[in-house]
């Protein structure tokens, strides 16, 4: 392998751009030169072009014309330095052609696309790349044959572009097959529109797969700047886990703390093992990630605008990002990390959000298997639909918190609660133990408190716990209170007030500053009822009451339903 150096302003196929009199090979390194501009024109991403291409100078896509660069090294193959800039279109003229940066597919994980602390990328694709819609729902059962009828009018479309079809069925949850419901397509036919029905016929290359019903949803996945593995046998998978990974580059974000100098936007990613691995304050404006192992992984101070659809992991790890976007079809759509505001709706994920700490999300979860995993001090807005299980709480010896504010589950506004579980003075409640769901009577959605096998040996002056201290609690006035909690015993051989009981603890009137506690006691209850448990607080004087529901036994298989809404009369 030879390098070849850029000695002045020119075009890539130009002998007179390079030190060796002649354009680059596949098994050249090509050098671009501070202070000087490459601009690369040619349209080959089936013959490699070079070997590996680093950048102090500018290297820059022709946007008079559709460009497409395959690199042949599988590490170091496209390095941006500091000073150096990448650049496709400027944010005043948008690049409207086809710009393909393609890397050669490794056989284990490498650092393929590298941009060093100071580097310059501006990245600007074409907002009008696919119309006016981006996503769309089918118009009517797609059960045979090449053609669908979908709503809208998406004549935007393209032959070429990859669209995902679901096989959803709307209104009925999806089981497990979140996943494997969906499949990519490749539009073979410009779209027709209709006007009098409002809907557009779209034909596909692909063969049909399975039903897709009425309501379906439709993903236009392209856009027309794509940085990607397209050689990989494995490209445009729809994820059913980790797996069905097999991609290999990732791009390392070499920033530092200061440097806001990357900006990617209107840009398609796609098969890569990590897009953006760590750095800081990159930019990201309607870049879409399909088909990776991880979107976004680790980082700083990340603000990013797009979509999520088909990956392994979408934003994993990481500090203070800013995401607006839809997740639909990931493995796990956020993975930890801590601070993330996230924007956007999660939409057959098989989980949506899997641990962190203090993100702040405001979207709707709808039919992915499971809403929220685990996570401490979460702040959620939005609606849950359809999914499996809406909330996932497991304990360990740290606190672990979801907190539902101002949401509504099942199309339906519920009271804000705050579930806590700690595994140290409290019974854990283990996997699923610890969920919404309908309570038999058909009233508002209660918490199951499921004891399992594990609090058997747990001595009996522990408890479960329905809030950590002291979050329930009642600002009082002088006088006599009662306060009541409404349940439904399931499966218990005996359950009385040594089972499950109200604690209160309030300012005795008789010795004014001193706290005293209540215990509820001498009642009796029955299984598949709902009935009152109930502590009456004496003569208090006027401040707060704190309280809480404590179940304190265990008996195989049952459990106790509770309606987070207590009376205090």
């Amino acid at each position: 392998m030879s390098a070849i150096t850029s000695i002045a302003s020119g075009v890539w196929s130009a002998v007179s751009t390079w030190d060796s009199g002649t354009v680059p090979t596949a098994t050249d390194d090509v050098i671009c030169a501070a202070g000087f501009t490459v601009t690369y024109g040619l349209n080959d991403i089936t013959n490699i072009v070079a070997n590996t291409v680093t950048v102090n100078g500018v290297l820059a896509m022709d946007t008079t014309k559709d460009t497409g660069i395959l690199f042949s090294a599988t590490i170091n193959a496209l390095v941006v330095n500091s000073g150096g800039e990448l650049r496709c279109g400027t944010s005043a003229l948008p690049n409207t052609f086809l710009s393909k940066f393609h890397f050669s597919y490794p056989t284990a994980a490498q650092y393929a696309f590298v941009i060093n602390d100071g580097a310059i990328i501006n990245i600007f694709g074409d907002p009008a790349y696919y119309g006016n819609i981006r996503k769309t729902t089918t118009s009517a059962d797609w059960a045979s044959g090449q053609t669908l009828s979908v709503n809208g009018d998406v004549s935007g479309w393209q032959i070429g572009h990859k669209i995902l079809i679901t096989q959803h069925k709307p209104g009925v949850a999806s089981g497990s097959d979140y996943q494997t419901s969906a499949d990519f397509f490749t539009i073979s036919v410009a779209p027709v529109y209709a006007s009098s029905s409002n809907t557009t016929s779209v034909t596909v290359t692909e063969p049909f797969v399975a039903t897709s019903y009425s309501g379906a949803r439709v993903i236009n996945c392209s856009r027309n700047v794509e940085f990607g593995d397209p050689n990989n046998a494995g490209q445009w998978d729809v994820y059913t886990g980790y797996s069905s990974y097999t991609q290999h580059i990732r791009c390392d974000l070499n920033q530092g703390s200061n440097n806001s100098l990357v900006s990617f936007n209107e840009t398609l990613f796609f098969c890569w093992d990590r897009v953006f691995d760590g750095g800081y304050n990159l930019v990201c404006n309607n870049v879409d990630f399909v088909s990776n192992h991880y979107g976004i992984y680790g980082g700083i101070n990340h603000s990013i605008t797009g979509d999520f659809v088909s990956n392994s992991f979408g934003v994993s790890y990481g500090t203070n990002h800013n995401v607006t976007g839809d997740f639909d079809l990931n493995t796990t759509a956020i993975y930890y990390g801590t601070n993330h505001t996230i924007i956007g709706n999660f939409s057959f994920n098989t989980t949506a959000i899997n641990s962190g700490t203090n993100h702040n999300v405001i979207g709707d979860f709808t039919s992915n298997a499971t809403a929220i995993s685990k996570g401490i001090n979460h702040n959620v807005t939005g609606d849950f639909d359809l999914n499996t299980t809406d909330i996932t709480i497991v304990s360990n010896t740290t606190y672990q918190t979801v907190r539902i504010s101002d949401g509504t589950f099942a199309g339906i506004s519920r009271l804000p609660l705050r579930i806590y579980t700690n595994a140290g003075s409290f019974l854990p409640l283990i996997s699923t133990d610890s969920q919404w769901q309908t309570p038999p009577s058909g009233l508002s959605w209660i918490l199951e408190a499921l004891p399992n096998s594990y609090c058997a040996l747990i001595p009996s002056n522990m408890t479960i716990q329905l809030a950590h201290y002291p979050q329930m609690w009642y600002n009082a006035v002088a006088g006599t209170h009662t306060i009541s909690f409404n349940i439904y015993p399931l499966g218990w051989a005996t359950i009385d007030s040594s089972v499950i009981r109200i604690t209160a603890t309030y300012f005795d009137l008789a010795t004014g500053s001193h706290r005293s506690t209540v215990i509820s006691s001498g009642q009796a209850f029955t299984n598949n009822a709902w009935q009152l448990v109930s502590v009456v607080v004496p003569a208090v004087q006027d401040g707060v009451i704190y309280f809480n529901l404590e179940v304190t036994d265990y008996w195989a298989g049952a459990s106790i339903l509770i309606d987070p809404e207590w009376v205090v009369a």
